[in-house]
């Protein structure tokens, strides 16, 4: 997917068992993108599990991004 936006073909790819490499140039698109195929990949329903690679550097303290980041549902 060469322009992945929020992940939601990551997600469709991981839950139907099919390969997927998703591109996004927008730093803030990736890290939602990645919190959210993170996210499904956890759910016990999974048979799959997603291997996330990005070429975006984080900060050594930054210990990444969840959903509840993204929505502030607390945490």
């Amino acid at each position: 997917d060469p322009f992945m936006g929020s992940g939601t073909t990551g997600i469709a790819a991981l839950h139907t068992g099919h390969d997927f490499i998703g591109i996004e140039r927008e730093e803030d698109y990736l890290k939602i993108a990645e919190a959210r195929i993170r996210h499904w990949d956890q759910a016990e329903w999974r048979g799959h599990t997603a291997e996330i690679q990005s070429d975006i550097e984080q900060q050594a303290d930054d210990e990444g991004m969840d959903l509840s980041d993204l929505f502030g549902m607390g945490g």
